[in-house]
């Protein structure tokens, strides 16, 4: 795949989802942290500045950045599915590895009520990210 390609498609998809968060503005939610993390699941970049600057305790804002994080945000899932659709990678698994790691870390961050838990549990969830990776490729 060309660069130039690539860094289009890339660009294309953060437009695209930052223009549906946009439009999710009209949608009448009172909840603003609900509302917020929603639009988060949209987008990474423009999500996470929204969820910073709510007036939810510092623990909130931790679980709700941290599951933010874990999961990737529809526009990275598909972000990722356009740059390994031609490599022979499975998206299935990246997917339910990412929904693992989520539900883990909401877990640990908010149940254990230790933020320190919670963070060496995402560090070293990348490995197991890794190691799924690579089972998906086809032989």
């Amino acid at each position: 795949m060309n660069a130039i390609t690539l860094i289009v498609k890339i660009g294309g998809y953060i437009i695209f989802f930052s223009i549906i968060m946009n439009c999710l503005f009209f949608i009448p939610i009172h909840d603003h942290i609900l509302k917020d993390f929603l639009f988060g699941l949209m987008e990474l970049a423009n999500g996470t500045k929204l969820l910073v600057s709510t007036s939810a305790s510092l623990p909130v804002k931790f679980v709700l950045l941290s599951t933010l994080v874990a999961f990737g945000t529809f526009s990275v899932h598909a972000q990722t599915a356009s740059v390994i659709h031609h490599t022979g990678l499975k998206n299935k698994t990246l997917y339910y590895s990412k929904i693992n790691k989520c539900c883990n870390n909401i877990y640990y961050s908010t149940f254990n009520h230790s933020i320190i838990i919670g963070f060496f549990y995402y560090c070293s969830f990348f490995s197991y990210f890794f190691f799924f990776t690579f089972l998906s490729c086809k032989s």
